[in-house]
Order: C-alpha cells, then sequence, then structure tokens
C-alpha cells in the first residue's frame, strides 16, 4: 500500500497527465458540465466534468472524467465564472472540442457561459427539480 506522500506527489498526478493526454488526443467533441458550489465550511469551488461517447470497436460508451474540484474564492460574478471555464479549458487543451456547457439555470452561471463560445444546455436534473419544488 502506497503512502499518504507517494500518492499524492506521484500516482495523483500521474493520473490527472495520463486523463488529460487522453482527453486531449483521443477525443474531438466533448460536453462538460460546471457547478460552484459551497462547502459547510463556507468554502467555495467549481467542479468541471468531461462526458462524451466513446466509440471503442463498434461498442458506444459514454465516458466521463471529473477534470477538477479547485477552490474558487472570487466572487461569483458573469465574468469571474466566466473566466474560471475558459482557464480551465485552456489548461485542458478542449477549448476547441467543447460542443456545450450543461450546468443548472442561475442567472450568473447561465450568462458566463453565453458569453463564451459555447452553447448553453440547462442540466435537466437542476430544471425537473425547480419544477418539481414550485
Amino acid at each position: 500500500m502506497p503512502d499518504r506522500k507517494t500518492i499524492s506527489d506521484s500516482l495523483i498526478p500521474r493520473m490527472y497527465n495520463d486523463t488529460k493526454e487522453v482527453i486531449f488526443k483521443s477525443y474531438q467533441k466533448l460536453m462538460r458540465c460546471a457547478d460552484w458550489w459551497t462547502s459547510i465550511n463556507n468554502q467555495s469551488f467549481t467542479a468541471i466534468t468531461a462526458h462524451f461517447n466513446d466509440d471503442d470497436k463498434g461498442k458506444h460508451m459514454f465516458k466521463s472524467y471529473l477534470l477538477g474540484c479547485i477552490p474558487f474564492d472570487e466572487r461569483h460574478t458573469t465574468k469571474n465564472l466566466s473566466d474560471q471555464l475558459k482557464i480551465q479549458a485552456n489548461e485542458w487543451g478542449i477549448s476547441n472540442k467543447i460542443t456545450c456547457i450543461i450546468s443548472d439555470n442561475a442567472s450568473n452561471i447561465t450568462a458566463a457561459i453565453r458569453i463564451t463560445t459555447w452553447r448553453f444546455l440547462p442540466c435537466y436534473a437542476h430544471t425537473l427539480n425547480l419544477v418539481l419544488q414550485a
């Protein structure tokens, strides 16, 4: 069993780089989900995931990867959220591969996605939840 230092200094960075290479080299189009949330300790985070259809040997497999769960200490303004989306897309080298971004219907998030070059799709589960709570 590897110790904590080996996991944090070697294994996780290797998994991160391997995942980054797979996504960058293997997929031409992907959907991306973005979510901003706050922990019980009042620390804000950005969670970014990538989703795509992998046609491996005729088998269509839907795959998802967590690209990051990053502390987000900025105010949740349209510009700050949009900048964060662009930074993460550039870091992963996927800016031109994103077909759409899926997120909740919060007005600041919707506006942040709409000022990028990417298409916005509202999260179906979030929309359904809003309808059921009304």
